[in-house]
């Protein structure tokens, strides 16, 4: 893994590839899909490969398949022979080792020929599934197991949960292999999968334009079992709910070079279940995570903070025992009675406590929107006030910020804990007043500026421009639900750090056309991924239906600590009216939102979620944040694949392609199986039937990319069965 980048001042890596070394040959440089045949693994029914070979796999069928799936992808994407003893190492406790960073050191982009492989990914996905056998009989064994089948075939079409083999290989050398295979797939003429020349932005004034997105493959296993990555995390103190995160928004470069950094969060002590010790009598894990006592993958307890814990903070060196700077609630009542909002005039040092000045904004006044994770510190869930401590820094900090406005006139700011009144403060209707203007609040600002202690706590000079990316989108801030709206309505977005403000504009812009090793690619690959949910809004063309794509993939893995607000953030980016979803009982906002959708993806019908239980919207998620089985890397702007789905008194209306399977005597059971075998490609497919009730299909992929998907309709007696092309 020694070519993969690593965060400036890391020299070696913290983990060796073992070199297992095969007695036979070294790869033939032939044919990549059929080298086991010719390695003499001839065909083998699925129950021979599973039981003869998998089980118990012996030392020269795992260095087989280091040769096979390493050196002969290698060798394949290079198109040329490679010189193995070449690049073996003697490692640091006596075994040898794989170092290939000179190798790739010397490789142009029009070198890679990956294209070909790229159905290369199921063998890997395959592999580091973890092993299962069935509780009842698959019927599948009864149509396949007569049949023997080729390793490859084996390996990319065999999706039976009772038949997905246990990897034998060490982790470390999985994790090079599809390290290799991301890297190849994101290097080849930057792999675009979309074309995205034809999207435009939203004329908005900026200081750097900021470039068209490429849309890029992920990697070949975007979900694997890294035990040796994992433990490097949680050995260092990492919170559960980051890792679980990281693993599940960053591609394998991303987590290897996560790895590598300290802690985001040094000060706070994440308690997991192991750490914590006995539990209290009459408490279980489930119950802890609850109560959030303790970190889990599905949330971090330091982060969702109770109103009765919540502690607000000081600036360092502030003793705590000033009293807080308040603004006048009778000017904010005017402002937002008058249909503007407020903003809050910036201090200069010899002001010690008291009130804020609160003008009404107009465009005439350049003002910084803050946006900040509340549990930082700078919230305050009683009254409109903060220490004035934290005042005198924010107006310091807005006044450094100065140097990038043309003229330098910014004295304003705007901070929700003093602009938008609390719920203890009983005023409904100006909080709503507020909320509703939310987003010409951030829109109209000069900048956003962004405020969070994981990055403020780093020094700006001393990081490349990836790791400043990666410490951002890996941030807190970017898991929060709010936030997501606060950036991506941002004219500039800056961040700050320890030492100075980043611009996300033009640090991304840098990322971009870096001309840096072709070993970065799949890095960056991950971080204008990551960008593109943030800054999803700007591509004016694109209808409601593809925006909800982007946004379904940017609120995964976030949180929020009052599920009400999640259409409140969707109508706000969605140009939706908010007024109506505010009006709406709490618990109807999400089939309101829904109800000012005329176009959604027909992919929606696919997700692996809790839909509502209204007649007509039985099709629509209770919420976006719950879809843990979407991913963007598998759509593409404006891609053939995108197909829109229109609402109509019934529900939802989709085109899908389809496939007519003439039953005469009977229907078809939904629990049967269809099996489909293409004779002159010597594929088999699996036909699922699939029905709301189900919580996940099944699907198979071929060689071909060609994935079938069934899903119960009224048509299901006459034997239709809608199926769609997926990577």
């Amino acid at each position: 893994m020694d070519y993969l980048p690593l965060p400036r001042g890391i020299e070696t890596p913290f983990f060796e590839v073992p070199y297992l070394e095969d007695q036979e040959r070294e790869y033939d440089g032939l044919d990549f899909f059929s080298y086991p045949e010719r390695r003499g693994y001839k065909h083998r029914t699925i129950f021979e490969w599973a039981d003869k070979i998998f089980k118990n796999p012996p030392a020269y069928f795992q260095a087989f398949l280091q040769t096979w799936l390493f050196w002969g992808y290698l060798d394949t994407v290079l198109g040329r022979r490679i010189p193995v003893r070449d690049f073996i190492r003697p490692g640091k406790l006596g075994s040898r080792i794989i170092m290939i960073a000179e190798l790739i050191k010397g490789i142009d982009a029009t070198d890679i020929r990956s294209r070909s492989l790229k159905m290369v990914g199921p063998i890997y996905y395959n592999l580091m599934e973890p092993e299962r056998r069935p509780k009842a009989k698959d019927p599948l064994e009864d149509n396949l197991g007569a049949h023997k089948i080729s390793l490859h075939t084996y390996l990319t079409t065999n999706k039976s949960a009772s038949l997905i083999p246990k990897c034998p290989l060490d982790s470390r050398i999985m994790f090079s292999i599809g390290a290799l295979m991301e890297w190849s797939l994101t290097s080849e003429a930057n792999c675009p999968i979309g074309d995205s020349s034809n999207i435009s932005f939203e004329e908005i004034p900026r200081q750097v334009p900021i470039k068209k997105f490429k849309r890029y493959s992920q990697n070949p296993a975007a979900i694997c079992d890294e035990p040796f990555l994992v433990s490097k995390f949680i050995d260092r103190g990492w919170c559960p709910y980051d890792v679980q995160s990281i693993y599940q928004r960053l591609n394998m470069s991303g987590r290897y070079f996560m790895a590598h950094l300290d802690r985001l969060d040094p000060w706070r002590r994440h308690v997991t279940a192991t750490t914590f010790g006995p539990f209290p009598p009459n408490e279980t894990q489930e119950s802890m995570i609850k109560k959030r006592l303790i970190c889990s993958g599905r949330q971090c307890s330091q982060v969702q903070v109770l109103e009765r814990d919540y502690r607000r903070a000081h600036d360092d060196g502030c003793d705590g025992n000033r009293p807080d700077t308040a603004v006048d609630m009778n000017d904010m009542d005017k402002i937002l009675s008058d249909g503007s909002f407020p903003v809050v005039s910036i201090l200069d040092d010899t002001v010690s406590n008291g009130t804020i000045k609160l003008s009404k904004c107009d465009p005439s006044i350049p003002y910084v929107a803050i946006s900040h994770v509340w549990s930082d510190g700078l919230g305050n869930n009683r009254e409109n006030a903060i220490p004035t401590c934290q005042v005198r820094r924010l107006s310091y900090l807005i006044r450094d910020l100065c140097q990038f406005a043309e003229d330098r006139r910014v004295q304003h700011f705007w901070l929700d804990t003093l602009c938008v009144p609390p719920d203890s403060a009983n005023r409904p209707a100006l909080q709503e007043m507020a909320i509703m203007r939310m987003r010409d609040t951030y829109s109209q600002a000069w900048a956003v500026l962004v405020i969070e202690r994981t990055i403020s706590s780093v020094n700006l000079k001393d990081k490349t421009d990836i790791e400043l990316m990666m410490r951002i989108t890996c941030s807190p801030w970017n898991r929060r639900l709010w936030t997501l709206q606060e950036g991506a309505l941002a004219r500039q977005l800056f961040f700050q750090f320890k030492d100075g403000v980043c611009h996300f504009e033009s640090t991304l812009d840098c990322v971009q056309n870096a001309t840096g090793p072709l070993s970065e690619n799949s890095l960056r690959a991950s971080i204008e991924l990551r960008a593109a949910e943030i800054l999803c809004h700007r591509f004016t063309t694109l209808s409601h239906g593809e925006k909800l794509l982007y946004l379904a993939t940017a609120l995964f893995h976030r949180a929020t600590s009052v599920s009400s607000d999640e259409p409140l953030c969707l109508a706000t980016l969605l140009r939706l009216d908010i007024e109506k979803i505010m009006a709406a009982r709490v618990d109807q906002r999400m089939l309101n939102f829904w109800s000012q959708m005329t176009e959604v993806p027909a992919e929606v019908l696919l997700w692996n979620t809790p839909t509502l239980s209204v007649d007509g919207y039985r099709w629509a998620p209770t919420s976006l944040i719950s879809v843990a089985a979407f991913s963007l890397s598998s759509h593409s702007v404006q891609s053939p694949r995108y197909i829109a789905a229109t609402r109509c008194p019934r529900g939802l209306k989709a085109t899908f392609l389809g496939m007519h399977f003439p039953l005469k005597d009977r229907s078809l059971s939904i629990i049967e199986d269809i099996m489909l075998y293409n004779k002159e490609r010597k594929e088999y497919f699996r036909v699922q039937p699939f029905t709301p009730s189900m919580k996940a299909c099944n699907e198979t992929v071929s060689e071909s990319g060609l994935a079938i998907r069934s899903n119960y309709t009224e048509h299901q007696s006459r034997g239709w069965f809608i199926f769609a092309h997926l990577p």
